[in-house]
């Protein structure tokens, strides 16, 4: 999906979908501008990413202009996954009326944290697989949003690799512990690799000196 029909998806979910009951209330609240809570994991930088300048571009595209009739409260936990709940709490303490979260990780703990205020999610690979949302279809609670589902084409990945070297018989998996939707993924690659008659290992690593460790292996 390109970037722009995803931030049109993204916005529509926010506007008419199960929480569709916040436009409401920013309407109510015309005594001050309505305001998104963006949350990340990684830094804020500038210029924006190419995701960030897209979610921007989506807002004017719908005549929200940041600073003029809407406001932005970003908050980052700097790539440090322990501080989220803090990040999430701070967020509340602003007032904001919706919450933007990109990646798994921000999802969820947005999801555990905050349970009054909408959130829409950003770049997830499989909400139901990581336990963001009930159904596609049927998302329940307080998340909505797009997701990528990339789990799917896990088997896909083996099938290729096994196509370009026929001689391997064993081969690691790695992937990030600190995200929900790398650990679901890992799984759907590991249960491929079984049924290629591949000895898989799950190889899970947290920080840059268990992935040299894990290299190292």
């Amino acid at each position: 999906m390109k970037r722009r029909s995803t931030l049109r998806a993204l916005l529509l979910a926010a506007a008419t979908g199960p929480m569709s009951v916040w436009t409401g209330t920013l309407r109510a609240q015309s005594a001050r501008l309505p305001k998104i809570g963006y949350l990340l994991l990684g830094p804020l930088i500038e210029p924006p990413t190419r995701e960030r300048q897209a979610f921007l571009d989506g807002l004017r595209e719908f005549g929200y202009v940041p600073g003029k009739t809407i406001g932005i409260a970003y908050a980052s936990a700097e790539s440090a996954p322990e501080f989220l709940d803090a990040v999430c709490a701070d967020l509340l303490k602003q007032n904001v009326d919706v919450i933007v979260a990109s990646g798994a990780v921000t999802v969820l703990a947005a999801q555990k944290a905050i349970r009054t205020v909408p959130i829409v999610m950003l770049a997830v690979g499989d909400p139901v697989g990581i336990g963001a949302v009930r159904s596609l279809s049927r998302p329940d609670g307080n998340v909505t949003g797009v997701s990528f589902i990339s789990s799917e084409l896990a088997g896909k990945r083996v099938q290729l690799m096994k196509e370009i070297s026929p001689a391997v018989k064993r081969i690691a998996v790695l992937w990030d512990a600190r995200n929900e939707n790398a650990r679901f993924e890992s799984k759907a690659t590991l249960a491929a690799a079984t049924k290629l008659g591949l000895k898989a290992e799950s190889i899970a690593v947290a920080n840059d000196v268990e992935l040299t460790r894990a290299f190292d292996r």
